[in-house]
């Protein structure tokens, strides 16, 4: 339950983590107790709930043992990566750790020095550097990595299409978040976080009635889930669509659109953000 890898609530793969961890720790399964633990680090990262993300960082640190394969240290510095991000929003730190853990590490060779390499573009977006975050998805796009995982691939596009899309090459940001958008929710079930994304692109677009209803959509999974795995670029995203969306439309054509959006599902939001062509 902890570490599946089809999209389930953040906070309940955090709990079965440290259930596991506590079972391992009970027989004294060292390795098993750690695996344990940085899923839950990994997870309580997400929910940017710093207690448990620090506990259980810091009690997989302390179980760790060197002569464990690399890709294990690689998997507790993807730990490390997401605290500072997404908790500490220490992006320069972040950055160093990612860099660190790929070092040795060709893309392809590890799946956690992939994650760290997505991370990359992540951080060139929170800075606003969004050329680097377009070339450095082009680059991940074409390894071989993306043709093993659907995850990987669909991940690396919502990043690209949120580059293109606060680079106003709405065209082009259409066609990547159209097939991210699809390849992500059969790789990892429901997500919010790429629709933040396409809200801006459909503000952008002039498409206001369906851009305050993604909105509306937004926000009520958000009521949801708390927030749950939306990063700080998204949610920045988000409010952008938002400061395009409110002055143009009257506030009882905006809130009977994003009325509409809250009643919604996923499938039918998605229809409505990318109609067939």
């Amino acid at each position: 339950m902890a570490d599946l890898r089809m999209r389930a609530e953040a906070k309940r793969q955090a709990e079965a983590a440290l259930k596991a961890a506590a079972l391992f720790r009970s027989l004294n399964a060292r390795f098993d107790t750690f695996r344990s633990l940085t899923v839950a680090a990994h997870q309580f990262a997400l929910l940017a709930n710093r207690e448990g993300a620090y506990a259980a960082l810091s009690e997989a640190e302390a179980v760790f043992d060197d002569a464990w394969p690399p890709w294990l240290l690689t998997s507790l510095i993807f730990c490390r990566v997401l605290f500072a991000y997404l908790i500490e929003g220490d992006h320069a730190t972040a950055k160093k750790l990612a860099d660190a853990a790929i070092v040795g590490h060709r893309l392809g060779d590890s799946f956690y020095g992939d994650r760290c390499a997505l991370m990359l573009p992540s951080f060139d977006l929170a800075a606003g550097d969004f050329g680097s975050a377009l070339r450095r998805c082009d680059e991940i796009l074409a390894s071989s990595s993306v043709e093993e995982s659907i995850q990987l691939r669909s991940q690396t596009l919502v990043i690209r299409g949120a580059a293109l899309v606060n680079l106003g090459d709405v065209r082009e940001a259409d066609a990547t978040l159209r097939t991210a958008c699809t390849l992500l929710m059969h790789a990892i079930g429901p997500s919010t976080y790429p629709y933040c994304y396409a809200a801006h692109l459909l503000a952008l677009q002039g498409r206001l009635a369906d851009a305050a209803r993604t909105i509306g959509w937004i926000d009520e999974r958000m009521r949801q889930l708390n927030r749950d795995g939306i990063p700080p670029i998204a949610l920045s995203s988000y409010r952008a669509s938002c400061d395009i969306v409110g002055p143009a439309l009257s506030p009882r054509d905006r809130d009977k659109y994003e009325s509409e959006g809250a009643r919604l599902s996923l499938e039918q939001i998605t229809t409505i953000a990318f109609p067939d062509e």
